[in-house]
């Protein structure tokens, strides 16, 4: 693994929670779905709820490790 990967791969998980954060906080699931190509179709709010729990789990044992 090269020197500073864990840094790079932490900042950018960081930068995508704050982004589906913000979206969770300001949208409803069909407005995130229109936005994103990459993250899973939400069919409800919770699925998005769910989504972000996720990332900020994965996060935590990133950080853990």
């Amino acid at each position: 693994m090269r020197e500073g990967l864990r840094r790079d791969i932490k900042t950018m998980l960081s930068a995508y929670y704050v982004d589906v954060d913000y979206w969770v906080q300001t949208m409803e699931a069909n407005n995130i779905n229109m936005i994103t190509a990459g993250t899973p179709t939400f069919e409800s709010y919770e699925d998005a709820r769910a989504w972000r729990t996720r990332i900020k789990s994965i996060l935590r044992e990133f950080e853990d490790a």
